[in-house]
């Protein structure tokens, strides 16, 4: 195929780099089902049946929200949105979203504020956030509203690919976080958890710099930098210098056709600025400096505690726990649940400890090696160990990343089993049953679930009520929670009566809420310790120790580098998770309570009078639907069916310049857009033309169709080359089918029928074709894949895919269809990569039983219209062992290992280097006949001589690098060169590019 590039396709670029392609292949709703629709002034929420309590209340206050936004951006809230609500994902999130079509979608679920999210009014605070993206970039600059009038949905891609990253997340983050309507100052940008990283990294000196926080960086925490820095970073802005030089800034950001940069420009090695910057000229100040001021600003004004015990590595941990004997965690990196055993130093001596023993004077608890129990495919967000069985309550997700479900399984022994009762999460022991929160909706819930899936509603939640967090005493009376009510929150005790745990036998004493100082705040994180419970907070410094005992409670003044999260305390040590710059370690406290400034003060418990309405009667039942929040008159918002008709029309178009760098001839057309906004289907139809071709137009349509768990392809062309110097125009043709289904898993398939002709002077461009292709595969294959923290440029894991292939070719000048030779082939590839040392090792190849369809290093050979055709097969066409010829099987393999990884992390100006990596190994191939010649060493007497076998001993080096201009930080380039030299005496070089979002 002759190349050209679509200079209009930019658009289509920038949604690749802004959102990383997912939702080209995303699915709002799990199935087809009936969807229904609430109109308010500016929004059409569309929902199904299930969610019509999450759509009346989010039309109760969407219109205002819209006005909210715009007022503080100083522009109006002219342009309408449609809203979709989906049960159907259960791992929290939302997006803003203009492919197909300009929508906002919001998942309708819940999540643990034990993380990096503590909302108040979870519904709330997601669609401010999303709402922000709309109105920031879509309605606050003139030219970004015409850019949308005139081309439709995707004129919002070019304001998005050009407003650096910690901006497009820095105002949503900081705007979900002000008070509003009502609701307090509650949100990412006000939360000192997500402080406490930045204040960390400055702890350190590690502060990142804005051209990392843009998406270079890919070193812990990764992408998170933009939403965690740009938040407080936007804030820092609007308390500062006020909202309305906010305001004129996003005028600028959101305008793609400003001629000013954002920072100063200077001239090259010196200091002379030859620019001056829009930031400088709002704020009379560099961006940098700026910057720099907002670091001053985020610094911890009290002395801290710099020598923490560090017990582990650094990783990427979460759900520590313990049974008295060890803890277990979760290494999301690596993603799998760890095991270490307690053990007690004495006399420099290891014992295992038994139980929950107070220490002996002289000793010491310390941690064995991490010993792994199972690896999953989705997060394990809460994990809790039966006492005396061992088993291990599993807190995670099943389904696969399309549409994860939350779920508890019950680990013991390499067996699973999978409780029955959906949407459960932070399960955690009571006697032999389960306390867990169950999301219903936006509202959490909190029940006792039995083995078998029977389930007692214990007491409910709201749409602005958040609980989580339970824990049960060891005698199951006392079962203690947190609960978020706007700017409040309270430590909620249910006393219990049961006989011997029996569920039928449970009744609710006592409703009680503990009195808490003032000056705690912030609270996160409840266990139980061996004197009380076990909790964590913070008041803008980092996270700090609290014990609560029946009429006391202790609490930490002093912080101590890298925080106490998540603390748990075995037999009167304390471990913990500690939070620094470069990732989280598992710790243990050994500082007194004098070092800590520990404060006391007494603790009462009150009657919770005002929550008993929450307390679930007796019995055991389905956990209930969502409890309307107060004002909502559902009689104001009428439901009736929902019908997108508009998705007969297109959502958007844009023109194309197409350039042949073959022929230096230039093209020019247009390209349409439909789509469905619930993303079941997208239809990208283009046409060109091009006036030194032979007179065909180039037509285009790429569709996909999404019946989940199946992606349907569907690909058809018809496009025109020129005359040139080696030969008459041509017309190449293609329809194309493919099928896929899973992720780890999966399967695939594909149907195309190809044509081509050769165009005379004065002959039709739409002759018959001069030969034709019809092509199936088929494939079936599993990856497993993980990350190696620090080193993103491993990824341990193994790949196998076996694809058989038919091919047949009709007969060319009107022959009888049906008489043409039928090929068909078998093609592997597999792959597998260790993680210490680290090597890759791939092994892949084919074979064909006919004669007529070879295998070699270029890929598959075939002839086809009086002429040798080669095609890319399954397995890598390599420059090491390259020949053009084939034959009936192939093989070839690569052993690699590294030779070494340097982190440089440096900004450069307008380029930002991650690491520079090497490899060095051998490439070798096998096939059925000689398909090379090799030479000395290898032949004695030095005369070149055909072989079977091939190889080559080569190095590689490559540079990981990002452009720091707009959204294109996002994207790393790794640029490798390898070199090496070939059995046939011949040295080579090859230089490549991979690319990652």
């Amino acid at each position: 195929m002759k190349k050209k590039v679509f200079l209009g396709m930019v658009v289509l670029l920038c949604y690749f780099v802004t959102t990383g392609g997912g939702p080209l292949s995303a699915q709002v709703y799990r199935d087809f089902r009936p969807l229904y629709q609430i109109k308010t002034r500016y929004f059409t929420i569309i929902f199904p049946k299930e969610s019509s309590l999450s759509a009346r209340y989010l039309a109760s206050f969407a219109d205002r929200v819209y006005e909210d936004v715009a007022a503080k951006l100083e522009t109006q809230p002219e342009l309408p949105i449609p809203v979709l609500i989906t049960p159907d994902q259960e791992a929290f999130n939302g997006y803003f979203n203009y492919y197909p079509g300009l929508v906002i979608v919001l998942y309708e679920t819940t999540l643990s504020p034990n993380g990096s999210l503590l909302f108040d009014d979870i519904l709330y605070r997601l669609f401010y956030h999303e709402l922000t993206h709309f109105v920031s970039l879509v309605g606050t600059s003139p030219s970004a509203k015409l850019l949308y009038r005139l081309f439709g949905s995707l004129g919002v891609a070019l304001p998005l690919f050009l407003v650096p990253f910690p901006f497009t997340e820095g105002v949503t983050v900081s705007f979900e976080s002000q008070e509003s309507l009502g609701r307090p100052a509650l949100g990412r940008a006000r939360d000192p958890l997500i402080a406490g990283y930045l204040r960390q990294d400055i702890l350190e000196n590690r502060w990142k710099s804005f051209p990392q926080t843009l998406g270079c960086y890919d070193q812990y925490p990764g992408a998170s930098l933009g939403y965690w820095y740009g938040g407080y970073f936007s804030r820092y802005l609007q308390d500062t210098y006020g909202m309305e030089r906010y305001a004129r800034l996003w005028r600028y950001l959101s305008n793609p056709f400003s001629l000013s940069p954002l920072e100063d420009v200077y001239l090259p090695f010196s200091n002379l600025r030859i620019a001056t910057g829009a930031f400088r000229n709002l704020y009379g100040l560099s961006l940098e400096e700026a910057w720099n001021n907002f670091r001053e600003a985020m610094a911890i004004q009290e002395p801290v505690l710099m020598n923490p015990t560090r017990l582990s590595d650094l990783g990427n941990y979460g759900a520590l726990t313990t049974d008295g004997k060890a803890l277990y965690y979760y290494d999301s990196s690596r993603r799998t649940v760890y095991r270490r055993s307690i053990q007690q130093k004495m006399d420099g001596r290891e014992r295992l400890l038994a139980s929950h023993t107070v220490k002996e004077q002289g000793t010491q608890q310390t941690l064995g090696s991490p010993q792994p129990l199972f690896t999953t495919s989705l997060p394990v967000e809460g994990l809790s160990v039966h006492p005396e069985t061992g088993e291990i309550l599993v807190s995670t997700y099943r389904g696969d990343r399309s549409f994860p479900q939350l779920a508890v399984g019950i680990w013991k022994d390499g067996r699973w089993n999978w409780l029955a009762v959906p949407r459960l999460s932070e399960s955690t022991w009571w006697g032999p049953h389960i306390l867990a929160i169950q999301s219903v909706g936006y509202q959490r819930n909190l029940v006792l679930v039995t083995r078998d899936g029977r389930v007692q509603l214990l007491f409910q939640g709201s749409l602005s009520s958040i609980i989580w967090n339970p824990v049960a005493s060891a005698d199951g009376k006392k079962l203690y929670f947190w609960m978020r009510q706007g700017d409040q929150q309270k430590l909620v005790r249910l006393e219990l009566e049961h006989q011997g745990f029996a569920p039928e036998t449970v009744k609710i004493r006592q409703l009680q809420e503990a009195r808490l100082p003032d000056n705690i705040a912030w609270l996160r994180y409840l266990s139980l310790g061996k004197e009380g419970l076990l909790a964590a907070w913070n008041d803008n410094s980092l996270y700090r120790l609290v014990r609560f005992s029946e009429d006391r409670v202790e609490y930490q003044t002093i912080p101590l580098s890298g925080g106490i999260h998540q603390p748990q305390d075995v037999g009167g040590t304390l471990f913990y998770l500690g939070y620094f710059s470069e990732g989280e370690r598992i710790c243990r406290l050994d500082y007194k309570d004098e070092e800590l400034g520990v404060k006391r003060a007494p603790l009462s418990w009150i009657e919770a009078g005002n929550l008993i309405n929450q307390i679930s009667p007796l019995g055991f039942q389905p956990a209930r639907s969502s409890t309307s929040p107060e004002g909502v008159d559902e009689t104001a918002f009428p439901i009736r069916p929902y019908r997108d008709w508009g998705a007969v029309l297109p959502r958007s178009w844009f023109p194309l310049v197409t350039y042949n760098f073959t022929q230096n001839s230039w093209g020019f057309g247009g390209a349409l857009l439909f789509g469905d906004l619930t993303e079941r289907w997208n239809t990208l139809v283009y046409g060109t033309y091009n006036p030194q071709g032979p007179g065909g137009v180039n037509l285009s349509l790429s569709s996909q169709f999404i019946l989940y768990p199946l992606l349907l392809s569907l690909t058809v062309s018809d496009d025109f080359f020129p005359a040139s110097d080696v030969g008459p125009a041509q017309r190449q043709s293609l329809l194309s089918l493919s099928v896929q289904a899973g992720e780890e898993a999966y399967l695939g398939g594909s149907f195309s029928v190809g044509g081509g002709s050769r165009i005379e002077a004065n002959e039709s461009p739409y002759k018959n074709w001069d030969w034709l292709r019809v092509g199936a595969t088929a494939s079936l294959g599993y990856q497993f894949w993980y990350s190696v923290f620090r080193d993103p440029s491993k990824k341990p894991g193994w790949n196998v895919e076996l694809l058989s292939r038919a091919l047949y070719l009709p007969p060319s000048g009107g022959s009888d269809f049906f008489k043409g030779p039928l090929y068909g082939g078998f093609e592997v590839f597999s792959q597998g990569n260790l993680e210490w040392p680290y090597v890759e090792f791939t092994l892949e190849g084919a074979w064909s039983p006919m004669e007529g369809l070879g295998y070699g290093p270029r890929g598959m050979g075939y002839r086809v219209g009086g002429q040798n055709t080669t095609e890319q097969a399954r397995y890598r066409s390599l420059v090491a062992l390259d020949s053009p010829y084939t034959t009936s099987w192939y093989l070839q393999g690569t052993a690699a290992a590294r030779l070494f990884t340097l982190e440089i992390q440096k900004d450069w100006g307008t380029l930002y280097s991650q690491r520079l990596y090497g490899n060095w190994g051998l490439h070798g191939a096998y096939a059925a006949t000689p398909l090379w010649t090799i030479s000395f060493p290898i032949v004695a007497d030095g005369e070149a001589q055909p072989s079977r076998a091939f190889g080559a001993l080569f190095v590689q080096v490559g540079i990981v690098v990002s452009p720091t201009v707009t959204q294109l930080a996002r994207a790393h380039f790794a640029f490798e060169f390898e070199g090496g030299y070939t059995l046939a005496g011949n040295p080579y070089t090859y230089l490549g590019l991979k690319t990652a979002l």
